[in-house]
């Protein structure tokens, strides 16, 4: 049905455009933190 691939959609636009820089932003704040403290 088309509501399903909407729905499965808008999750995957949700996981990729949240999820993902989220991610990033994560990784990059711990390798600064773990550079800081070196």
């Amino acid at each position: 049905t088309p509501a399903v691939h909407n729905e499965s959609f808008v999750i995957y636009m949700f996981m990729v455009h949240f999820v993902t820089p989220l991610t990033i932003i994560f990784f990059c704040y711990g390798r600064l933190v773990c550079t800081v403290k070196a």
